[in-house]
């Protein structure tokens, strides 16, 4: 027993393993608090007087080090985590070696950097916390596996493993790209800068070319503006795909849609410096490393300059930076609101993070005010919240002021002659935190943005219009400064994903009764990069592979791209309706959406939201109706960079399932003005409240590599 507390009395880390601390003090200050009758029952008999006082739940680390220590056993000792080693191919007599050699290296002092699979110990900490024990055992099995499969393998099969997650040269993924002499002219400055309207203006004059940017509404704005300025323009989105002439050699599409299997004169990839986003930074990658244009116009801020200039010289293309500066000035003002919502004028937007008080500034601004206020924020479907952005920018139609989430940094062209920050704190799912510092930046770079009440956008004007930002209260004023003057921190590495085919070649490698979230999960922990590139997190794609491991009949290919879809697994709604999806594949059946038995067209008939509740149960339904889309889409067959299929023939898609869709916007903008909440001071904003202001309910998911988010803040 003295050895056993011994072992857990203390806990560091180092190298990203749990290392353990042996300490004389220490030792003995857990049995001082956990064990008293120890000390008093010695055959020395006398006090250990060098021992400072303590108290017992001062060192959390202790207990939970004793929960881990007695989940590992039970888990190596059940009958249900054997049945699990053997349906992955592993023979009880490798589950008992593995099991020892598992258990000895998730408690070993020496952080051995070949510990693969072993879950790190924030990992452990954050699967507890999140999902308590369940979530814990998950995690412990999940490593379990990866560990012993790893270890059984052959030296061939690790060898094949290895050259397959080499990452280090990405660029060689695209010959054809490599082949072309390509000129990239990187537009770099501030919000509202007209960086993008420069690059713009030259894919206009292009004689073909393609637009890529982070969001359908930027994607529906180009089509929009080169449509009507007489340019045929296609559009090609996740969702969606509009064909205005079959001869149309201008492209506008969400970044993760560009097709680099063709030859362009020009092409736009808008916000650049998302390239290095941990989630989504491999979509900007390979649209730089893979698109055939031999003129790329980027456009960004300056924290992308040096990665850039780095990577253009390794891959033998030419770069010329163009720097822009605001067409007008960004003053922040030296007062607040004083918290004071009657102060709100014509033209303000509100920003602030919650989706409860996004409801009740509203109420307040109209009441003490009088003046109508649009909304914008992460849960409303990408047409409303566009509909929402045009009434605020028509001066006609009656909504002077805008209440928004950070939604409103980016995708929305708006006219705001001042941002005022309700607060500089946004929940992270745990506790609250400063907003990061480049966010601020670009939320309070849209005030003075020039835009007009229609989506397309029209020449830059002579004049230019000073946009200003503040706060609503003056306690946050010195963080809105600060956070305006500090330079921009410049990227270091770019982001980077596996693409299909080496996914395919990999799972091929496994026998067929290893799970595919498993697969993934090997995956990542066995890619590895050059110092340019990072890997981008595999969590929501590991998450939604453990969600349909139970469907059947699915490929690899199938796997993949259900994992691929937009799932917003924070809705409790959407899990058991991706769960439906996955099965029709497997069944090979053709459904409508009316024949869909967990999609809930009830809410439907339910008509205008009038509370929370029907308003999340309708923006529930807009979510799942924009994965069925997204599955019933067919995709350029040349488009097999990130999935390699689509499914039109099991999921129709007519004039009624668009209508049901229309349906559910309008509803759900109808209700906007419904919704009444008290706005909750800052002081009342404790862990409970903001689990309860969440934008959606929690949902527990089987752990990935790193944890699984319990609650998240409104999202973009």
């Amino acid at each position: 027993m003295f050895n056993q507390y011994c072992l857990i009395s203390s806990v560091v880390a180092g190298r990203g393993r749990i290392v353990f601390r042996i300490s004389r003090i220490e030792t003995t200050r857990f049995f001082s608090q956990t064990i008293f009758c120890l000390r008093s029952s010695t055959a020395v008999g006398r006090q250990d007087t060098s021992v400072p006082e303590t108290r017992t739940l001062e060192q959390p680390e202790l207990l939970f080090n004793t929960l881990l220590q007695r989940r590992t056993e039970h888990l190596l000792g059940s009958s249900g985590c054997m049945k699990q080693a053997r349906d992955h191919g592993i023979s009880d007599t490798q589950y008992t070696r593995l099991g020892e050699q598992y258990q000895r290296e998730l408690f070993s002092p020496s952080g051995n950097t070949e510990n693969f699979g072993v879950p790190t110990f924030s990992a452990l900490r954050n699967a507890h916390k999140n999902s308590s024990v369940r979530g814990l055992d998950a995690l412990l099995l999940d490593g379990l596996i990866a560990f012993s499969l790893h270890n059984s393998a052959s030296s061939v099969e690790l060898q094949m493993q290895r050259q397959l997650t080499d990452m280090r040269y990405p660029h060689e993924w695209f010959p054809a790209a490599r082949a072309l002499q390509r000129t990239w002219h990187l537009h770099v400055g501030p919000t509202n800068s007209g960086k993008t309207y420069h690059a713009l203006c030259r894919l206009e004059t292009a004689s073909s070319g393609w637009y890529a940017g982070p969001l359908r509404l930027l994607a529906h704005e180009i089509f929009d503006r080169l449509n009507s300025k007489g340019i045929a323009c296609n559009l090609s989105t996740g969702e969606e795909r509009k064909t205005v002439s079959l001869d149309a050699k201008i492209t506008s599409s969400t970044v993760e849609m560009v097709d680099t299997t063709k030859t362009f004169d020009v092409a736009v990839i808008d916000e650049i410096q998302m390239i290095g986003d941990p989630q989504r930074g491999w979509a900007w990658t390979a649209a730089l490393l893979g698109m055939q244009a031999t003129e790329m116009h980027l456009c960004g801020d300056e924290s992308v300059v040096d990665v850039l200039q780095d990577l253009a010289k390794k891959i033998g293309d030419r770069l010329i930076i163009h720097r822009y500066n605001r067409l007008g000035p960004l003053q922040p003002l030296k007062q607040s609101l004083n918290g004071q919502l009657a102060a709100v004028q014509k033209g303000d937007c509100i920003v602030t993070f919650s989706r409860k008080n996004i409801f009740s500034i509203k109420r307040s601004i109209e009441e003490l005010t009088g003046l109508r206020c649009a909304l914008a924020y992460g849960g409303l479907p990408p047409e409303t919240k566009s509909s929402q952005a045009r009434l605020f920018n028509d001066p006609e139609s009656g909504y002077d002021v805008l209440v928004a989430s950070d939604a409103v940094g980016m995708g929305l062209n708006l006219s705001i002659r001042r941002m005022v920050f309700e607060t500089m704190e946004k929940f992270n799912g745990t506790n609250f935190e400063i907003i990061p510092t480049p966010q601020i930046k670009q939320i309070a770079g849209r005030a003075g943005r020039y835009r007009a009440a229609v989506p397309t956008m029209g020449p830059v004007p002579e004049a230019p219009t000073t946009g200003y930002v503040t706060t609503l209260d003056s306690e946050d004023l010195p963080i809105l400064f600060k956070a305006l003057s500090h330079p921009t921190v410049p990227l270091v590495s770019l982001g980077l994903a596996p693409t299909y085919p080496i996914v395919e070649h990999f799972a091929s490698l496994f026998p067929p009764s290893v799970s595919f979230a498993l697969i993934l999960k090997q995956l990542q922990l066995m890619s590895f990069t050059s110092p340019t590139y990072h890997l981008c997190l595999f969590d929501e794609k590991i998450q939604i592979a453990h969600l349909i491991d139970e469907a059947k009949g699915l490929s690899v290919a199938d796997r993949y791209t259900v994992c691929c879809a937009p799932i917003n697994l924070r809705d409790r709604s959407v899990p058991a309706n991706v769960l439906e999806f996955a099965n029709i594949l497997g069944q090979g059946r053709t459904v409508n959406i009316a024949e869909m038995q967990g999609i809930d067209l009830e809410a439907i008939d339910m008509g205008p939201p009038k509370n929370i509740n029907s308003l999340q149960r309708l923006e529930s339904l807009h979510r799942v109706l924009l994965i069925y889309f997204w599955l019933a889409y067919l995709p350029h067959p040349l488009f097999l960079l990130t999935v390699r299929q689509r499914y039109p023939v099991n999921f129709i898609c007519n004039e009624q399932t668009a209508a049901v869709k229309q349906k559910v916007e309008q509803l759900i903008e109808m209700g906007l003005g419904r919704m009444r909440f008290v706005r909750q001071q800052k002081g009342q904003r404790n862990f409970k409240a903001s689990r309860f202001e969440r934008e959606g309910p929690v949902i527990q998911q089987a752990p990935s590599s790193t944890f699984v988010c319990n609650s998240q803040p409104v999202q973009q």
